[in-house]
């Protein structure tokens, strides 16, 4: 059964979403030491969302036993998580994640960071050792959706993202970036994506400072051609513009500190305003600093209101027509896979019992007489094997496949491999809770 359990920003303040998101880095650790009874899963921590999806054989304990670990790893009560996360699996946890991958579900619709991060989360899942095949391929599947929205419609074409529409509002307060001075917080993914960005804008002065440490720093700036700074002080009084990105637990800049630098810039006789924008979850910058005078803070509430619903018309719909026939054919595929040891396990019963009755006749008769019947048993049982072959993908694709199992228990006494559905569908579900 797969299952989605998650919260985004469609339904969360970014505030709520900031709390919930604390402790992804600590959340694969935890989920693994909950009981329950979930074969694998997968985290996909960005910016707006906290999404686990996971390979289960039981609904309820397994989404317990993520809740718990979700409100383990952030201190928040388990009351409060349950009403934060939101539930689907079956068809609408394939859909919502090939929408996800696709930039569908965006906060700026047709984002390309996305479909990177989906590809990461995979990637460490793997790392991890939390994974599954019906996992692993739902990823490697929701990335050829990706790619497929991407090239049949133009909903990316813009080239628009979360970083885009924060830098569009600092070019509205400053006018072009191009000369201006840029002071990059972070090294990791969101910086190189601003980094891009800024310099499709004409931006060619930046700087980066990384509360990591300065080798990464350096690292960075050499790769990418920019300049590192040691000093995070000094480099706030000398740049136009902030971008910090590095989602460190603990704020880089609070109130007391930037005051302190906007009172330096103001007596060094700075007077313009220093925008600045905060990408990270949990913040770089604290709520406070907005307060600061001179001070504009570009945080992810404001990109949210910023990228008002686009009017993408028949592209969305043909976006969405991709994600759903996706869906579909995914499912008939697991469907078919489900069944497959099943199918196997009829066909090892009938040629086990075609080689006993070889090997009784060869027995009695002579090697060719002996050659002759089992040749005529291999085209017998090959007819009869196909149309119960035929038959289980069309009852797995039908959500019967407890059904066939039930009926090869009952008929030839066979017992199922391990993970064969013989009470319920183990790969396809309702699309509604139980």
């Amino acid at each position: 059964m797969l299952i989605f359990i998650g919260a985004s920003h469609h339904h969360l303040e970014i505030g709520a979403l900031e709390r919930l998101t604390s402790g992804a880095a600590n959340l694969t650790a935890e989920i693994n030491r909950q009981p329950g009874s979930t074969r694998g899963f997968v985290v996909l921590a960005t910016c707006n969302r906290l999404e686990i999806y996971l390979d289960a054989t039981e609904f309820h304990d397994s989404v317990g036993a993520v809740t718990a670990a979700v409100a383990s790893t952030t201190g928040l009560d388990l009351a409060t998580v349950t009403g934060w996360l939101e539930v689907r699996f079956g068809t609408a946890a394939i859909e919502h994640l090939f929408s996800v991958a696709s930039g569908l579900d965006s906060m700026v619709l047709g984002e390309a960071e996305i479909a990177g991060q989906v590809r990461l989360a995979l990637a460490r899942a793997q790392d991890d050792r939390s994974t599954t095949p019906l996992l692993e391929r739902l990823f490697q599947t929701a990335s050829r959706v990706s790619r497929r929205v991407s090239s049949n419609t133009n909903l990316g074409a813009s080239g628009r993202s979360i970083v885009a529409v924060a830098l569009d509002i600092t070019a509205a307060q400053l006018g072009s970036l191009a000369d201006k001075h840029v002071l990059l917080l972070g090294t990791g993914a969101y910086a190189r994506v601003a980094l891009a960005a800024l310099r499709a804008q004409g931006c060619e002065r930046v700087s980066v400072f990384s509360a990591s440490g300065s080798d990464r720093a350096r690292e960075f700036a050499a790769s990418h051609d920019v300049e590192v700074v040691t000093e995070l002080g000094a480099a706030l009084q000398d740049c136009d513009v902030v971008v910090a990105s590095s989602g460190v637990h603990g704020t880089l800049l609070d109130h007391d500190h930037v005051a302190a630098v906007m009172a330096l810039r103001s007596a060094a006789g700075r007077t313009a305003p220093l925008p600045i924008v905060d990408l990270a979850l949990p913040r770089d910058v604290s709520p406070e600093v907005a307060a600061v005078r001179g001070v504009t803070v570009i945080d992810l509430e404001a990109v949210r209101e910023a990228a008002v619903a686009q009017e993408a018309g028949s592209l969305m719909g043909e976006a969405h027509g991709i994600v759903v026939s996706a869906a579909h054919d995914f499912e008939q595929e697991s469907a078919a896979r489900a069944l497959a040891p099943a199918v196997v396990a009829l066909r090892t019963h009938v040629y086990d019992v075609m080689d006993d009755e070889v090997a009784r006749v060869r027995a009695s008769c002579d090697e060719n007489t002996a050659l002759e019947v089992e040749k005529s048993l291999r085209r017998l049982a090959g007819a009869l094997l196909h149309t119960p072959a035929v038959r289980a993908r069309e009852v797995a694709i039908g959500g019967q496949p407890h059904e066939y199992t039930q009926a090869l228990q009952t008929l030839f006494g066979i017992e199922m491999p391990e993970g064969c559905p013989v009470v319920s569908n183990s790969v396809l579900s309702p699309t509604t809770l139980p």
